[in-house]
């Protein structure tokens, strides 16, 4: 009798133990596609704002070069390019690391 408990509780402890592997492994799941996408939307947000900014400043080109000429109107164009990637350098912290700080330690928490 005494054997037989052992035995029974040895089997729920297993059957336990694989079901909280099983839970772990699905979490674990959850959080990797969750990040592995945010990074895929970000990437493609960065492309297509990346694109969105050069048919603007290819735009804003072409205007200027009838009032200044081309030489002019495309050093704006550079410098309206560097203007925005210094921007983007001085805020980093406020735009990219902060925000991934935040996203990747409610995941964890998950």
């Amino acid at each position: 009798m005494h054997e037989n408990l052992t035995n029974e509780l040895l089997t729920e402890v297993k059957h336990y133990l694989r079901l909280r592997k099983e839970l772990f492994e699905t979490e674990t799941t959850i959080r990797v596609t969750k990040v592995v996408s945010t990074i895929v939307i970000i990437i493609s947000a960065l492309i297509m704002s990346t694109l969105t900014l050069t048919f603007f400043v290819i735009a804003i080109v072409s205007l200027l070069k009838i009032y200044v000429g081309d030489i002019l109107a495309f050093t704006i164009g550079g410098v309206m390019f560097i203007i925005f990637w210094v921007i983007f350098y001085i805020f980093r912290k406020t735009i990219i690391l902060n925000t991934v700080a935040r996203f990747l330690s409610t995941i964890i928490k998950l």
